[in-house]
């Protein structure tokens, strides 16, 4: 399979933990397959230590382009992602929380099952929730194996998407406004 080109698109607001978001970063940097750009929403201002910990980032030798995305004012999930999508340069885009680790092959499993189903608009996947170590899973959220327009975009938000055909027929992140942000907690509690 050639490489296929993807974004990954996060957004940070200043409640994130930074040594989460090293986490969630160093995670992106390990998969089997990198993405060619990483976009990342400033959601208003945040932290020092977080503007030392997206610089260490930004300033990373990588094939990946760091985008980063800043909001003068706190917008929330929905919006900041609603502009986000607008500075991915690739059609098919992955979502995650910026204190979510993914599994190594996450990317390469996600490119895969769009390349054997290009009728695909969005997949998703399973996801372990733990505290502080993630080898204390404390529950397993699973999504349905179902291909439908009728789907709820709140529960496939941390999937890959093909960025317009995909995301638009579920009416984009800014339909979801302003959202029980619980619903969209994936990849661990702590």
């Amino acid at each position: 399979m050639n490489k296929v080109k993807f974004s990954v698109l996060l957004s940070i607001y200043y409640k994130e933990k930074p040594e989460y978001f090293r986490e969630c970063m160093e995670s992106i940097y390990s998969q089997t397959v990198l993405p060619d750009e990483i976009v990342l929403v400033e959601d208003g201002r945040l932290t020092e230590e977080l503007y030392e910990a997206i610089s260490d980032y930004e300033c990373r030798p990588s094939e990946i382009n760091f985008v980063t995305v800043k909001l003068e004012k706190n917008s929330g999930l929905g919006l900041a992602l609603a502009e986000g999508i607008k500075h991915c340069s690739n059609e098919l885009v992955a979502r995650m929380d910026t204190d979510d680790i993914c599994v190594p092959d996450r990317f390469e499993r996600q490119l895969n099952v769009f390349s054997e189903n290009p009728g695909l608009d969005i997949i998703g996947g399973y996801i372990s929730e733990f505290s502080d170590d993630t080898r204390n899973i404390l529950s397993e959220r699973t999504v349905p194996l179902v291909q439908s327009h009728d789907c709820d975009v709140q529960k496939v938000c941390g999937a890959c998407c093909r960025q317009l055909s995909g995301l638009s027929a579920y009416g984009g992140f800014s339909s979801l406004g302003e959202y029980d942000q619980k619903s969209l907690s994936y990849g661990k509690y702590r």
